[in-house]
């Protein structure tokens, strides 16, 4: 998938929330949940019919994928896109060390904040749950260097 409309739409709407977006329009791959289930650092407890429910996309060496059970012409599929897009844009998926946790806290607060102002603005009343449990407001620092 390499819809340039809609990622520049969500890139737009990203840059109004103050996060910096790259020039590089990044490639998207929309694979099956058991391609999902491999791509996994944790194998633990997931199952094609679990990990849709916990990982609907990912960022990976600058390569979004998003499971192919997301409908991305929904508001809520799209959310999904604007989250890992986010991740993108935080050093083009750099890398972050897994040791840290609270870096990798900070940037997926950062996404989810993203993924739930996306949702609100188009009028959905539900809110994606960060199970890290960190609150930022955005824009957040997401240059890790």
């Amino acid at each position: 998938m390499n819809d340039i409309t809609l990622v520049m739409e969500l890139f737009a709407f990203l840059s109004m929330l103050g996060i910096q977006t790259p020039t590089e329009l990044p490639k998207i791959n929309i694979i099956s949940t058991k391609e999902m289930i491999l791509m996994t650092n944790d194998k633990q407890g997931f199952n094609e019919e679990n990990l849709g429910q916990i990982i609907t996309g990912m960022c990976v060496n600058g390569v979004i994928y998003i499971d192919s059970k997301v409908d991305m012409s929904t508001v809520m599929g799209k959310s999904v896109l604007i989250h890992e897009l986010t991740h993108y844009t935080q050093n083009k998926c750099a890398a972050v060390p897994k040791k840290n946790i609270m870096k990798i806290a900070t940037l997926e607060a950062q996404a989810y904040a993203a993924q739930n102002r996306w949702l609100r603005a188009n009028n959905m009343t539900i809110e994606v749950n960060n199970p890290y449990g960190v609150t930022i407001y955005l824009p957040a620092v997401y240059n890790w260097k």
